[in-house]
């Protein structure tokens, strides 16, 4: 932080320690920087509906994984019950 001893480098258009000129101008350009920051940052970031999505198809996935061979080995099952049952007939 300026004044605790720290060095930060803030880009010329943010740096009011460097330069104190507060014209519009100059706070155009500030916030056009910042703006422009700010934008990145958001494009980078995935929205909360797009990970609940993700999310969702991971765990749908994993149970389809997991269930799967027990519905197949429950479907042969019952498959040979019907076919001991049809054979005592």
């Amino acid at each position: 932080m300026a004044g605790d001893g720290s060095v930060t480098t803030l880009p010329s258009e943010i740096d009011f320690s460097a330069n104190r000129d507060a014209s519009p101008e100059r706070m155009d350009r500030a916030m056009l920087y910042l703006l422009g920051q700010i934008r990145v940052a958001q494009a980078q970031v995935k929205s909360y509906e797009t990970v609940i999505n993700e999310l969702r198809a991971l765990g749908l996935s994993r149970v389809a994984e997991a269930l799967t061979p027990v519905f197949i080995q429950a479907q042969s099952d019952a498959k040979a019950i019907n076919r001991i049952y049809q054979d005592l007939l």
